[in-house]
């Protein structure tokens, strides 16, 4: 149900590889038509916004978006029905879980018909610090990420051009570009001055590392695709504080352990370039993870600061929603 930009299009690409022998619908204003007949990018110009009853089926993928009440709606209609539901994109009922691939993914799709998968931001950085945690337990975590706008489709890099330009030539009026781009989660600030994307970055790291009182702080920025981020999707720079003193050698055996981390490609420094974290183009299904340091602000030997990166078409909500519903439903491959 909906995702008729960038992510309704990777959905398209993984569900038949996952499950080739599925009927697939995908619903839009205009009601359920084949997955074959659809286009994305772009609405239905002859849309309505009267949904049609859905047919008989077993498994969902419902995204949010600025309708999220309506979204809800239709998770209850689903369920009713006997539906299994993945939320895509962090946009769930209240109550219903999160859980992102490698770190509670079985228990939580064990016990419920409706799991929430989160948003790429979330998944990557959960997935880097979560057997950290496990293993030292982890106090606080302070995250700047940058996310490639094309990842949004080329609608969001238009509009991020062009409120570019606005703010060079002194377009205040401009800078906040047209109404849908107003009302973005990455631009909807309160009164703490963090957007709300940045919120619920929050709220899910918590909630998937089972940590409501972690110390936890998250900046995102959009950035204009170029020198390799289109590619790559989302960068972020981490750092975090343990609840016992480990040293870096420790730290990196844990990341490279498939079984603790078995999302996790990590850059050995020996080999020169741990400073970096392109080689995440070559394993798009991992979190990369290099630049693994001591944070110099604190001698106790519990801080650290480490950069990752992350391809958002294998490794974000999306892909992670997939994942999800294979414990439902088992695939026919492997790694997506």
């Amino acid at each position: 149900m909906g995702g008729t930009s960038e992510e309704g299009r990777l959905l398209s690409v993984f569900v038949p590889r996952a499950w080739p022998e599925a009927e697939i619908f995908r619903v839009g204003r205009s009601g359920w038509r084949p997955l074959s007949d659809c286009k994305f990018g772009a609405r239905d110009p002859g849309e309505t916004d009267v949904l049609g009853r859905p047919p008989p089926g077993d498994l969902a993928f419902v995204f949010g978006g600025e309708g999220a009440d309506r979204s809800v709606d239709q998770v209850d209609q689903l369920v009713g029905l006997g539906y299994r539901v993945v939320a895509v994109g962090g946009l769930g009922r209240r109550g219903d879980p999160i859980a992102a691939s490698g770190i509670n993914d079985v228990r939580v799709c064990a016990g419920s018909r409706v799991v929430v998968s989160p948003t790429v931001t979330s998944i990557a950085v959960a997935t880097v610090v979560a057997p950290l945690a496990r293993r030292w337990v982890l106090e606080s975590a302070t995250v700047s990420s940058y996310q490639a706008v094309s990842m949004g489709g080329a609608p969001s890099a238009r509009r991020a051009t062009d409120r570019g330009r606005s703010s060079d030539s002194g377009d205040t009026q401009g800078r906040a570009g047209p109404p849908e781009a107003r009302s973005s989660e990455w631009e909807r600030v309160d009164a703490t001055g963090f957007s709300a994307i940045e919120r619920r970055v929050a709220v899910e790291v918590r909630k998937l590392l089972k940590l409501p009182a972690l110390a936890f702080s998250v900046q995102c920025w959009r950035v204009p695709a170029g020198a390799g981020l289109d590619e790559l999707g989302s960068f972020e720079n981490v750092w975090f504080t343990l609840g016992q003193p480990a040293n870096i050698g420790d730290i990196s055996a844990v990341l490279k352990d498939a079984t603790a981390a078995p999302y996790v490609h990590h850059v050995a420094p020996e080999r020169g370039d741990g400073g970096t974290v392109w080689p995440c183009r070559q394993r798009p299904g991992r979190v990369c993870v290099g630049g693994v340091r001591r944070d110099l602000r604190d001698d106790s030997g519990r801080s650290f600061c480490l950069r990752l990166g992350t391809n958002n078409m294998h490794m974000g909500t999306v892909a992670n929603a997939v994942r999800l519903a294979s414990l439902w439903f088992p695939t026919r491959v492997g790694d997506l």
